[in-house]
């Protein structure tokens, strides 16, 4: 499974966590999904693969924001280098 979409996944179920109700009853979706997201929660704070998963993850992020601003640096100087032409 790709990162993005178990990262999708895992905001998704942060997102309907945040948005529940406030009786606090374990039956039907919101009870599962609760289930799920304390699992999640588990497995990256106290299982040694996750929070190996954890550090890639992170780490994966990092290489994103700096391929990022790489890639909108390079973008900008070649913009200006058109507008000199110009």
């Amino acid at each position: 499974m790709k990162p993005i979409f178990f990262l999708a996944l895992v905001a998704l179920a942060i997102a309907v966590v945040s948005v529940r109700a406030e009786d606090d009853d374990n039956d039907g979706p919101r009870g599962n999904l609760l289930d799920f997201y304390a699992k999640v929660r588990n497995f990256f704070n106290k299982d040694p693969i996750g929070q190996k998963i954890r550090l890639q993850l992170t780490e994966l992020k990092d290489i994103v924001l700096e391929v990022r601003k790489r890639l909108r640096q390079k973008l900008g100087k070649y913009l200006k280098e058109l507008q000199e032409q110009n």
